[in-house]
Parts: C-alpha cells; structure tokens; sequence
C-alpha cells in the first residue's frame, strides 16, 4: 500500500512539474476578434470568413510562446451591431486585433470609429473592397489587403484596352443592393465602356430570371457583376447557365471564386468567367499547399473568401511575431512598416493610408487536367502584376490623417 501511495505521490508530481514547465513556456493569451455575419442573409460569408481565420490559427496556435485563440462574433450583417462587437472586443485586454468583418458598411463603420478615436485596435480586412475604408475613413489602426474599387475598375480598364472587342455591344451591370454593388456600378463609369442597362437587386434574390432576361433583351454582350458572395450568386450563375447567358455574353465577376460550388455544378459552361484583378491560384504552389492542406483538414476545398482570410490572418500572425511584446501599438507598427508573405506574393501596406501594394491575378474558370480537393473547374491566373499598376492614390481615394 505504502508503494502505491508513493507511486500516487510521484504521479501527481510530475502532473504538476508538466503542468508548471507548460505554464512556464507560455507567456499569455493572445485572441484574434474574427467579427463576422453568422447569422441572416449574409451568414454564408461569415461561415466562409471565419472558417479562414480558424484553419490559420490552427496551423498556428502559439506565435513566440504566445497562446493564440479566435474571439469569434456575430454581427447578423449589421454594421452598428458591428460596431458594438467592436467596441466590446476593443474593451478586452487579450484581443490584440481584430478582422473578418463581412460587409463593407460593416467594414466601413469601424473604419470610421478608428478614425474618429472611438476605437484603437489593429483591424485588418481582406474581404472588403469599398473605397471609404482606406480612403475617407483612412486612420493609423485600419489595413487592407482586399483591392477598393476603384483599384479593381483601372484593372478592368487596362483590360479592355488590350482586348477592345469585348463589350461592343454594350454592357449590362447585374449586382447586388448593398455597398459593394452601389459602388461597382457607380465606378463603372471610369471604364469608359457603353452602359445599357443596370439592375441592382436584394441580397437574398434567388429569382434572377427577371433581371437576367432584361440582360439578355439589352443586347449586352458583356455582364459586369457585382453580386454578393453567397447562395444569392450561386443561384445567379445556375439561373444564367439554364437560359445561356454566359454562352451569349462575357461575364466579369469583379473577384475570382476558386472553388465556389456554383463553379462545378455549372461545369463546362462556366468556362470563360473571368476576373480581371482579385483572385487566388491554386495552381500556384504556396496556394496550392494552402488548398491541400484546408482540404485535408476539412473534407471540402476553401472558397476564395476563406482563402483570404487564410492570407489576412498570417499577416496578423507574422504581425505579433515581429513584435518584441505583442501590445496592439506594437502589431500596428509592424503591419505599418514590415512586408509579408503570403500565397499569390508579397504585401506591403503603404502609406499614408495602408491600402496594401500586393500581387493581382487576372485569370479565368478553366477545366482542370485532373480533379484536385474535390472539383474540377477552378480560376487559373492569365496574368500576374502589382496592384501598384492600377492604385489610385491615396490623395485621389480622400486619405487625409
């Protein structure tokens, strides 16, 4: 009996030695904010958001002896619940950043509470593409990796100025009632190309036969289309393929989406959809192994939104690991002046309003050789090039600090 009360005894020691010496190796939490729809129409984005800074995280969980978790909350798609989420996670010491918002008027109202003083906190967005983020709500807290949309029109430009055939015809604009499409279609102009009609319909339309047989009356051959990530626009390009708009027409989609579901049930006549700035190939190597890797860890291939959130959620983590002690001044003056790496190339925030100089892919849906992570039809980059090639400055966008 004496034995085994000895044998306890030098059980619960080395418990408590394990327990000291694992204590001893971490300094601390450190959480991420991921604020993100969950919940309502826009609950596709966040699940795809959020499913990024989680897999990032996982293949990541301590960053210089810190302890790294996700503070994960619902915003519903609302930016003044947004905000409060925000403010609340800016009022908890361990949150050192914060990203993952889904919508751009979300996006936009904490860019402005940055601006404004009422928050100071890290946010990094790279799902975003609204002008005013970077631009008249520019502040020393707020960071894009997404292209805005003027950046995303001057690719379309340079574009049509190689390939002056497409839209001869005219173009029809199909987007979605929100931010994102009120200002694609208002930017549109800037292309310079001829604009026969426009229909902007609600976030959660899954009857798109009425705008896509005005689109197909309007003798447009060429579509440029805004529609938010979701199954709104999955239901769009099945609803398009049935009555052979995208046989009729080329259509732009303003970001590429790799493996979005809608691309394989599509098949052969999603051939041709094409991106002309923002997009990710997984026929890259880096963003390949990414794929490969989410694939495993998931049973299903990343969509393009969680592909980039992958991208942004490293950039926060090679933020804190840059950082001698990971206080939010000093993660924000490392995203301010260090250069990262991710899968398409590098990133480097400039300045003054830290919209990010990376890597843009113009590229195309193609038919894959061989079924890789479970599809066979994916984006395939035609053309790789800085986004500094068509940036405007940030004088032109309204930064002023």
């Amino acid at each position: 009996m004496r034995n085994a009360i000895l044998v306890f005894a030098g059980m619960l020691g080395a418990v408590f030695s394990f327990q000291q010496a694992s204590a001893a190796a971490s300094k601390g939490v450190i959480e991420i904010g991921c604020i993100t729809p969950l919940s309502g129409a826009a609950a596709p984005i966040g699940d795809r958001l959020s499913a990024g800074a989680k897999f990032a995280i996982s293949q990541r969980p301590t960053v210089n002896g810190w302890e790294v978790q996700l503070n994960l909350q619902d915003t519903v798609g609302d930016p003044a619940n947004a905000l409060q989420k925000a403010q609340a996670l800016a009022g908890n010491d361990n949150v050192r950043a914060i990203t993952c918002l889904g919508y751009s008027q979300e996006a936009a109202a904490i860019s402005g509470a940055l601006k404004t003083g009422r928050l100071e906190i890290p946010y990094i967005d790279g799902n975003n593409v609204g002008d005013n983020i970077t631009g008249d709500f520019c502040n020393d807290w707020t960071f894009r990796v997404a292209p805005n949309i003027s950046t995303m029109i001057n690719a379309m430009k340079l574009y049509l100025e190689r390939n002056p055939s497409v839209g001869q015809n005219g173009w029809y604009i199909i987007g979605s009632d929100s931010a994102y499409g009120h200002g694609m279609e208002k930017t549109f102009a800037k292309v310079g190309a001829k604009v026969v009609g426009s229909n902007l319909a609600a976030l959660d339309t899954q009857d798109w036969l009425p705008v896509i047989n005005k689109a197909l009356s309007s003798g447009a051959d060429a579509i440029w289309l805004p529609v938010n990530f979701g199954t709104s626009l999955s239901q769009f390009l099945n609803q398009a393929s049935q009555l052979g708009l995208l046989k009729q027409t080329k259509v732009f989609l303003p970001v590429g989406l790799p493996f979005l579901d809608a691309i394989q049930t599509l098949g052969d006549d999603g051939i041709g959809l094409i991106s002309t700035s923002y997009q990710t190939d997984f026929v890259l190597p880096e963003a390949h192994d990414i794929a490969k890797a989410y694939y495993e860890a998931n049973g299903e291939p990343p969509s393009q939104q969680t592909l980039q959130q992958i991208a942004v959620t490293n950039i926060i983590l090679d933020a804190i690991e840059a950082t001698q002690e990971p206080t939010r001044e000093a993660i924000r003056e490392a995203l301010a002046t260090k250069e990262f790496k991710n899968f398409n190339g590098t990133v480097k925030f400039r300045q003054p309003d830290q919209q990010a100089i990376n890597t843009l892919l113009e590229g195309s849906i193609h038919k894959l050789s061989e079924p890789q992570f479970g599809v066979n039809y994916s984006w395939v980059a035609e053309r790789s090039y800085s986004s500094a090639e068509v940036m405007p400055s940030a004088e032109e966008m309204g930064c002023k600090k």
